[in-house]
């Protein structure tokens, strides 16, 4: 079961910043890495929601998909792997589905660009 440490807090994901090298306009994206992480015990709790979640999408799906992401930028390689085969475990995204979890996997991308 997971528990209340999983609550989603706002956090600043990215910032622009932007500033003058000279003469040049500088334009640098930069990702917060300062966004809590979890621990082994909450990662493990993460993979056990996937792996135990039944087929079909709703909204606690893609709460699992959250939580892998953070689970992902907290260094678990399973948790990385389950996120991209989310779609093939839980079916067809479409709408606010597909929506949520393309954000995730462009986060993911841009959290392992900048790192």
């Amino acid at each position: 079961m997971l528990t209340n440490y999983f609550e989603f807090k706002k956090s600043v994901w990215t910032t622009d910043k932007i500033f003058f090298s000279g003469q040049k306009v500088v334009r640098k994206l930069v990702v917060n890495r300062q966004i809590r992480k979890y621990n082994q015990d909450e990662i493990q709790l993460v993979l056990n929601a996937y792996e135990t979640a039944k087929t079909g999408l709703d909204d606690s799906k893609i709460e699992i998909a959250n939580r892998l992401f953070i689970a992902a930028i907290s260094g678990d390689n399973q948790a990385r792997q389950y996120l991209k085969e989310f779609k093939n475990k839980f079916g067809t995204l479409d709408g606010a589905y597909a929506e949520a979890y393309n954000d995730l996997t462009v986060m993911l991308d841009l959290w392992d660009k900048t790192n």
